[in-house]
């Protein structure tokens, strides 16, 4: 019956405070990427809301990897209005969660240009 007690509570708690087995790690990685390669990141991540839609108990990571996609939608208006570049260098901040085998990846909100390239000028910071 105690361990019973001791199972019952532990569910209790993971309900009340909506944690899951999901294991969270992040990982500060450079990419360079033209705006095509841009729009596919931030289109894949939108693919990624809509397959978490169907687990309600996630809220909280959907919230996280909507504002990692209205971050990407930043950079990619930024690379439409200066043509000049058609490369530039960001640090993102990609979050990864796992549970066993399965894992998904995103981009979070925290995410910098640092370079910008043109085939003019080549690489600077910015």
């Amino acid at each position: 019956m105690k361990n019973f007690t001791i199972l019952a509570i532990t569910c209790l708690l993971l309900i009340i405070t909506g944690c899951s087995s999901l294991e969270k790690q992040e990982e500060i990685i450079i990419k360079e990427v033209s705006y095509d390669e841009l729009y596919w990141i931030e289109r894949e991540q939108r693919d990624l809301i809509y397959k978490l839609n169907e687990d309600k108990e996630r809220e909280s990571i959907i919230e996280e990897v909507q504002k990692g996609v209205n971050r990407l939608r930043f950079k990619l208006d930024f690379m439409h209005d200066h043509p000049e570049y058609n490369i530039v260098k960001i640090e993102f901040l990609a979050v990864k969660y796992t549970n066993g085998d399965h894992s998904f990846e995103f981009m979070s909100d925290r995410s910098v240009i640092t370079e910008v390239h043109s085939e003019i000028e080549g690489w600077k910071d910015y």
